[in-house]
């Protein structure tokens, strides 16, 4: 069952209903903006912007601590230059999973292939899998963000 949040009418009359996507033609058209409380994911077409039009929408965070910006591809250095370049505040939260990914899978998939470049055997590897060296440590990327926005406040 889904949690049920009771807004503060006092934080409502501050805030309003709806919190602004910071574009304000954008605003018009979606009737002044999010409703408070909804979560936005936003599916989109390559080249079409979005990425530059999350950042805008994230940027002006009311409650920076309750938003959460996640980059499947771009790196943290281009989040923070993209930021600083049309001088944003900086003060959210960011996943940044491609970079999680690579870090986490990629360079440990990278250095068995090293090995096997530089003479190791199947068996050598499959003989190392079998000791200490194993990782059996699996991440789930969905699940962490997922409850890292469950524990996210109502604003």
């Amino acid at each position: 069952m889904a949690k049920k949040f009771e807004f503060d009418p006092e934080d409502e009359e501050f805030f309003s209903k709806v919190g602004s996507f910071g574009v304000p033609k954008f605003d018009n058209e979606m009737h002044g903006g999010i409703p408070r409380g909804f979560t936005l994911i936003a599916f989109t077409d390559t080249g079409s912007g979005s990425e530059l039009f999350a950042k805008q929408f994230t940027s002006p965070a009311e409650e920076s601590e309750n938003t959460l910006y996640i980059s499947t591809n771009e790196g943290q250095a281009e989040i923070v230059r993209i930021f600083q370049k049309y001088d944003w505040p900086m003060d959210i939260n960011v996943r940044t999973i491609g970079e999680e990914y690579n870090s986490n899978v990629l360079e440990r998939e990278l250095l068995a292939s090293r090995y096997r470049l530089e003479g190791f055997q199947l068996a050598d590897i499959q003989r190392l899998a079998q000791t200490r060296f194993v990782d059996d440590t699996n991440q789930d990327y969905l699940t962490e963000v997922t409850n890292e926005i469950m524990a996210l406040g109502p604003y």
